[in-house]
């Protein structure tokens, strides 16, 4: 793709700034003009054969699709609300926890998931101290010195739970989203139209109203094909490492979801068993101890609920890989207590300590950062990626913690983990913007500025923390420069490959407020 042509916006063709690959995927029914929607609604009604009886509330949903004000004024073509749809509507925007129990059931299934990564740390967590390993498998060492197939054997997840939670799933409806793409590719009529039936059936469950079910679908339906449409002429996977852009979310992605392994957390959790018997704790207060380092983990992530929109990912990040660097170090170093009291003291709280700092930062930041770092049309490749990177590494930190504890000791382990903590906060602080509470384009933005850049802002916010934290001076936070985005330019739009639309001059420190408010089809 040749480079992306620098204009002023004064002089950028109107039709430039109507089409980004992010808008398009966002909504692809905006700007559409009323006959171009005509034409969409008869098309989907004519090509998923839906009964006629659907027809007024798919049209209906399609303009709300379009437009979530399309009749919050009288309409010239005779489309109105009926009661129930209004009330569906308001339900939607004022109740947002007022939501069809199915939903919450679906909600509660994947939460489930990480129920089973909790589930099998426990029973292995436990196994280790209690000789079940050793005495059914014949493989575990000692807590001094555990054997490198105990690390192997921690690092295959067992299959109890998840035989649980797929019996969960049967009795929940089919994605909507697969249903609408399997009856988009169905070479049989019949066959697409059951397909379009049980979509528009199970989005009537989740959503509970038939109005916003038949919104939802047409919208999915066209933003499926729009993706089939970029699929064909970009190389996806190419451009999340080859557009700077994607690279830098990428790379961006990638030490959130690394440093999330390597701070040593799941060390932790696999072997904090061992590391209570090897600080002398008898079995059953080594159990106890293990459950109080779960529950506080858990206790702990509850105010990242509010924080992480309020603080922001990257500062819960920056604030709290120091501090699990000094909790890791600390406990560490309990180890080379001479006292015994003291060290079954110590190593307790440097790991309860480390626990609850994790928690609201590395625990639930690294997947919330992962989803919204990318551009729409590579998210799910780069999802995909950095979900195989997370559980890479914790396949590496586990099968290596054994050999770690046998040639470094206890102490020198827990210092290597506190170093690569040391690490990931000058990685976080060098590239990885904030992108909590940003437009599409915003991020666009944050993730346009030259890595150099970024950097040089990076030390200047290190020198106000201190100016600001330490010292306690009064002095104004560092700003970054407005700067000139090209978008990359939408298939089938416009714009050719070898031009972009013309820049936008965003400035990176508008008020969060009104990034949120403006719309993909102002920039």
């Amino acid at each position: 793709m040749g480079s992306p042509t620098r204009r002023t916006r004064s002089h950028a063709k109107k039709d430039d700034f109507d089409f980004s690959i992010n808008g398009l995927l966002l909504n692809p029914l905006n700007g559409k003009s009323r006959a171009d929607m005509e034409a969409l609604i008869d098309g989907f009604m004519s090509f998923s054969n839906i009964e006629e009886e659907w027809g007024q509330v798919i049209r209906k949903g399609a303009y709300l699709a379009q437009d979530d004000a399309a009749f919050r004024k009288t309409r010239d073509d005779g489309l109105v609300l009926k009661p129930e749809e209004n009330e569906a509507l308001i339900m939607e925007r004022d109740h947002k926890w007022r939501q069809p129990f199915l939903l919450y059931a679906l909600v509660g299934c994947c939460s489930m998931g990480a129920a089973v990564q909790g589930w099998d740390e426990t029973a292995i967590n436990q196994a280790q101290i209690v000789d079940s390993y050793r005495t059914t498998l014949g493989v575990g060492g000692t807590a001094q010195d555990p054997s490198t197939l105990l690390g192997l054997l921690n690092s295959a997840p067992p299959m109890i739970l998840p035989i649980l939670v797929m019996g969960y799933v049967l009795l929940l409806p089919e994605s909507p989203r697969w249903l609408i793409e399997k009856g988009r590719i169905a070479k049989t009529q019949s066959k697409r139209t059951q397909r379009f039936r049980q979509a528009f059936s199970a989005l009537k469950k989740l959503r509970g109203s038939r109005l916003l079910g038949a919104r939802d679908m047409f919208l999915i339906y066209h933003t499926l094909v729009e993706e089939e449409k970029i699929k064909e002429q970009r190389p996806r996977f190419i451009e999340m490492f080859t557009v700077p852009r994607n690279r830098r979310a990428l790379r961006a992605g990638t030490i959130v979801m690394f440093f999330q392994q390597f701070c040593g957390v799941n060390v932790l959790a696999y072997f904090s068993g061992l590391v209570f018997v090897s600080a002398e704790w008898p079995v059953d207060k080594a159990l106890l101890f293990s459950m109080g380092f779960g529950i506080i983990n858990f206790v702990f992530a509850l105010p990242a609920v509010k924080l992480i929109d309020t603080f922001g990912r990257r500062n819960l990040l920056l604030f709290t890989f120091p501090l699990m660097a000094i909790f890791q170090l600390f406990t560490g170093l309990a180890f080379v207590a001479k006292s015994a009291a003291s060290k079954k003291a110590l190593v307790v709280i440097g790991m309860y300590l480390f626990s609850a700092v994790y928690s609201p930062g590395e625990g639930p930041v690294p997947f919330t950062y992962c989803s919204e770092c990318m551009p729409l049309y590579v998210r799910d490749l780069a999802m995909s990626l950095f979900t195989a990177i997370l559980w890479f590494f914790n396949f590496l930190l586990c099968i290596t913690f054994p050999p770690f504890i046998h040639s470094y000791g206890t102490t020198g382990t827990f210092v290597w983990y506190a170093a690569w903590c040391l690490i990931g906060f000058f990685c976080v602080l060098f590239f990885v913007p904030e992108t909590g509470n940003q437009t599409l384009e915003a991020l666009d933005a944050r993730f346009s500025i030259p890595t150099r850049s970024f950097m040089a802002f990076a030390l200047k916010q290190l020198r106000y923390a201190f100016l600001r934290g330490v010292l306690r001076r009064r002095v104004d936070p560092p700003k970054l420069d407005p700067i000139d985005v090209a978008v990359i330019p939408a298939a089938g739009s416009s714009v050719g490959t070898e031009k972009a639309r013309g820049p936008r001059q965003i400035p990176l420190n508008h008020d969060v407020e009104r990034l949120a408010s403006v719309t993909t089809h102002e920039f």
